[in-house]
Parts: C-alpha cells; structure tokens; sequence
C-alpha cells in the first residue's frame, strides 16, 4: 500500500535526522524509496481521501507523519500523529494509536525540544502497547524512543545503557543480522558520540558494518556510507 511504501522510506532517516551523530540504520533492510515516497504520499491522499472508510484515512495520516518527520517537518509529523492517536483507537487500530505517541515521545520530546510532553506521550504508548498484536516489540521500540528523549536531556549514560539493552532484546528475538538490530546499534553509536566515547562508537560502527555487509552486500549504498563515515 502507499502507506506501507512511505512508512518503509521513513524508518530511520526520522532518527537519523535527530541527531547530530552519524546514524547509519537507516534502508538497511534494502529500501531504496527514499525519493519516492513523498510522490507516492501526494498522489495517494485525493484517492484515499475520496474514499469512505475511515480506518484507511487513518493509515494515510499515519504514513504522512513518517514522511514529514523524515523531511524534518516537525509540527506537521506532530499534528498527523495526533490526528491519528484521536482517531485509531475508535477503529479498533492499536498498532497505529501505538506508533503514533511513540512517535510523538520522539518528534515533541527531541525533535521540538519539548522533553516532559514527549515523555508523557510515552506513558500513553505504555497503556496502548499491551492492545497491539506485538507489545513485546512495541515495548521494545518506546524504551528506544524515551532512551532518545534522555539523550535530548543530555542523560547520556542512561540513554547509551537503555539502547544498548534494546540491541541486546533485539537480537535475542531475530539473531545479529537483522536490520531492526543494525537500526538498534545506530542508536547506541549515536549516544556514543554524544558522549565523545569515539572509539567505543568506531567499534559499534564496525559491527554495523559488518551486518550490513552480510545483509545487503558489499557494494550497496548503505555500506558505502558506513564505510566514508569509518574513513574520516
């Protein structure tokens, strides 16, 4: 669907574009739709829009947020993520009402600097989480997101230690070479570098490397930029 398509180009340029270390999870899993999806987006919202069924709105505003949260459109990502929260629970969508305040604990808590709202956002996602078809995975993606928000607080040895318990859940349930696992460890370079750990986050950023050559091979883009960042 144009929402999957968009949500899938979204993923991580969104933390990518949080912080201002070298984040290198971002298509790992092989999406190259990053200029894409912004089209899609427009020409799906008029279709989608003239069409009565209100769960599949909800998916539209849903996808618009990932999108504008990943051109760094932040009160725009904010106010679709509301439009969903209000909307999604109503429909029965916990999955969507869930991603949309761990959405919002991210994009008001880090992005627009507005800690306290974002972690409040988080308490909500707690209570939705446990409605979803995956709360062990929704759980796992609000403890990334309030690691990010500690991190925008400068709280960096309680993010780097909340990321690194991620990975670790993380590869518990998919194994090393996966690509939530390699999105898991851009965090943990991130809190790295904040933290000015350089060496630690070169070695982090090794491992990366390494997953994304077992996943993608060695000449993908990804991989090329993993390797320019290694090299500066």
């Amino acid at each position: 669907s144009a929402a999957e398509v968009c949500a899938a180009w979204a993923g991580d340029h969104t933390s990518a574009r949080r912080s201002g270390a070298p984040v290198h999870g971002a298509c790992v899993d092989g999406h190259t739709c990053h200029a894409t999806a912004p089209a899609i987006l427009d020409a799906a919202t008029p279709e989608i829009g003239a069409i009565d069924y209100a769960p599949l709105q909800v998916e539209l505003w849903a996808a618009r947020a990932a999108v504008r949260a990943a051109q760094a459109r932040w009160e725009d990502a904010a106010a679709d993520h509301r439009r969903v929260l209000q909307a999604a629970p109503r429909l029965g969508q916990w999955d969507l009402a869930t991603a949309a305040t761990i959405g919002l604990t991210t994009v008001v808590g880090v992005s627009l600097a507005r800690p306290d709202a974002g972690l409040a956002y988080a308490e909500l996602a707690e209570g939705l989480a446990v409605l979803t078809g995956d709360p062990e995975l929704r759980a796992l993606e609000l403890r990334a997101a309030i690691a990010s928000v500690w991190s925008a607080q400068a709280k960096y040895p309680e993010a780097e230690a909340e990321h690194r318990a991620v990975v670790a859940a993380l590869v518990e349930r998919y194994g090393p070479d996966h690509p939530e696992v390699a999105r898991a460890r851009s965090r943990v370079v991130s809190a790295l570098y904040s933290q000015g750990k350089y060496l630690e986050a070169e070695q982090e950023d090794r491992a990366a490397l390494a997953a994304q050559v077992r996943l993608l091979g060695p000449e993908h883009p990804v991989v090329a930029t993993t390797r320019s960042t290694l090299a500066v």
